[in-house]
């Protein structure tokens, strides 16, 4: 998926549609907050997919946090495809960028991350900045497994 997504393109509707939950950013909660509340929004995703969709959650926010110009708000919803969607809304229209680090790095690998964790993922422009996206397979509410990979490993 590009860095730059227009709204038209993207199947799921646009950051402000209605559902989901929220948590306002604008008082910069500690990263630990940040993580517990989204695992309790979603105690349906346990073990590794929960540990992918936490990553992409710390990652998302602390870009904001660092690169964002007054981060507002983090959403996760559900998306009609079964997937959790995470939303990071700042006031910055400056675009992410994939990073290139070097193994001793310890910076420059958050876009990266995301990438390699979510289905897809993408920024939407806004007159108030930006919210950047990224969409993670999860399996579906139900419990069941029909039909969910991954998407890494094929099982």
């Amino acid at each position: 998926m590009g860095r730059d997504t227009d709204v038209s393109n993207d199947p799921d509707g646009h950051p402000g549609d209605a559902g989901g939950d929220e948590l306002d950013l604008r008082d910069r909660p500690a990263m630990a907050s940040v993580r517990r509340w989204a695992a309790r929004t979603l105690p349906e995703v346990t073990g590794e997919t929960l540990d992918d969709l936490l990553l992409v959650v710390n990652e998302m926010v602390g870009n904001a946090y660092d690169h964002g110009d007054r981060p507002k708000r983090l959403r996760l919803r559900r998306t009609p495809a079964g997937r959790v969607r995470v939303e990071v809304q700042d006031s910055s229209t400056s675009l992410p960028v994939p990073g290139r680090s070097r193994i001793a790095d310890s910076r420059g690998r958050g876009v990266l991350l995301i990438a390699a964790l979510s289905e897809s993922w993408g920024t939407v422009r806004d007159p108030d900045g930006k919210t950047v996206w990224a969409e993670v397979a999860t399996p579906p509410v139900d419990g069941s497994t029909d039909g969910f990979t991954d998407g890494r490993y094929g099982v």
